[in-house]
């Protein structure tokens, strides 16, 4: 019986022991299947990230105020918005701090005037000038430029000058 007794507990402690020592075994490659994980998690976030490409367009309201309209399916933030010249040179920037998944952000007259004061333009006539709109916006905290082109087109209206933009 006692044979019996001994032989038990030897088994149940090589039992353990087996256990213990697969257990450290096989730690390494339980912290390399976490790092591979959490290293697919990132690349997953990284893609949703460069994927994100909201559409842009501009809006013009019946007072002739112009807007930068931007959609996207999921939530964003707009940090910035930049006005180059058709050289892409920056010639204004306008500070935004929107976020929703539909902005719109009023086109400045005075970033339109630098556009025009600068050119190069399309029509010295009439000082139409092409556009480039940069976007700055963050999406789960990532950062990205979106950017588009349009028309800076001025007109005459009664006595004052007016610019709308096309796009």
């Amino acid at each position: 019986m006692v044979n019996f007794l001994i032989a038990i507990v030897t088994t149940l402690l090589g039992a353990v022991l087996g256990a213990y020592v697969t257990w450290v075994l096989g730690k390494p490659d339980r912290e390399q299947a976490k790092r591979a994980l959490e290293l697919q998690q990132r690349i997953a976030e990284l893609e949703s990230v460069d994927r994100f490409a909201p559409q842009m367009a501009i809006v013009n309201s019946p007072s002739d105020e112009s807007m930068l309209n931007i959609e996207s399916e999921e939530p964003f933030t707009v940090f910035a918005l930049e006005y180059l010249n058709n050289d892409k040179s920056r010639l204004w920037t306008q500070s935004v701090k929107e976020k929703g998944s539909v902005i719109q952000i009023p086109i400045a007259d005075a970033g339109l005037l630098e556009i025009i004061k600068y050119g190069p333009w399309l029509n010295t006539y009439d000082r139409s000038a092409t556009i480039w709109f940069r976007v700055h916006v963050e999406k789960d905290g990532h950062k990205k430029i979106c950017e588009m082109s349009a028309t800076i087109k001025s007109e005459l209206k009664g006595s004052t000058m007016r610019r709308r933009v096309i796009g």
